[in-house]
């Protein structure tokens, strides 16, 4: 019989949850578990069998690198969270859950390539050389590079949560805009481009892209404005009833899309095939 033995005095809990959902799993094979105390230190020692030595102690390893991965990741954000001065205490709250569930993958989940390589390899070198390993030590002393690694992911999270938050603003501040505008038309037909233009069509199905742009795009002096944004200052200043967008919607920047359907909502429907979806404009 080959003996592993796992200590922890604070990840005790942690790892007897995750272990407990592996020894319930009825095509697992984890050899035979037994726990002891030592003052406020656990020890959770495995017996296996030569022939099944192979499979217990990937098993092994998965426990310890789902544990670590989770108390880095956790310990980790609090800590960066508490000296970062952009964001208040709710904040904080939100982006260290963003963090968190954005970068834990379970290893029975498929893991991610990070931690494959700088906690799950080792780990399994570490057992199959000494037969134990301690889950405390192995985070305060062999995590630095993973450590290292998460400065940028957590620094990303906090733009794209920023990002974020600014978008809902913008929506909101258009939703507001748009609220105190009268409607114009009852229908405004959107009709995307290959080569990246949109086309504005009337409720009759008449072209008034360049009328619309004329009368409510001339005061726009930047010359760099995207279509899209052309496109957006005439719906919100038009505040059409109805939104239906034609063709291939694969054709409309993603982004826009997402902030027309925010604005408009159930406004906002897309042609299943009319005669003008069928033939080029």
């Amino acid at each position: 019989m080959i003996q592993y033995r796992i200590w922890t005095e604070n990840y005790a809990e942690l790892f007897q949850i995750k272990l407990d959902r592996l020894l319930e799993s009825p095509d697992s094979i984890c050899g035979s578990w037994q726990c002891d105390s030592l003052d406020t230190i656990k020890c959770f020692r495995c017996a296996a069998n030569k022939k099944e030595k192979d499979e217990v102690l990937k098993n092994i390893a998965n426990l310890v690198g789902d544990v670590i991965q989770e108390g880095v990741l956790k310990k980790f954000a609090r800590s960066y969270l508490k000296s970062y001065k952009g964001l208040n205490r709710e904040e904080k709250k939100e982006v260290e859950k963003l963090f968190i569930h954005n970068n834990y993958i379970a290893k029975e989940e498929g893991v991610s390539y990070i931690a494959y390589y700088v906690i799950y390899t080792p780990l399994i070198k570490e057992l199959e050389r000494y037969k134990e390993v301690n889950i405390d030590g192995w985070m305060a002393f062999r995590t630095q590079k993973y450590k290292v690694i998460l400065e940028d992911v957590i620094e990303q999270t906090i733009y794209d949560y920023e990002m974020q938050k600014d978008y809902i603003q913008f929506i909101n501040f258009l939703l507001d805009t748009k609220s105190m505008q009268e409607a114009k038309e009852e229908v405004m037909h959107l009709i995307p481009k290959e080569e990246g233009d949109i086309l504005l069509l009337d409720e009759y199905m008449q072209d008034r892209t360049k009328a619309y742009m004329q009368q409510y795009c001339n005061e726009l002096e930047d010359e760099k404005m995207q279509i899209e944004d052309k496109v957006l200052h005439i719906l919100i200043c038009v505040s059409p009833k109805k939104v239906i967008i034609h063709k291939d919607i694969k054709d409309l920047n993603p982004h826009f899309l997402d902030t027309l359907k925010a604005l408009f909502k159930e406004q906002l429907s897309y042609c299943d095939g009319c005669e003008n979806c069928q033939s080029p404009l």
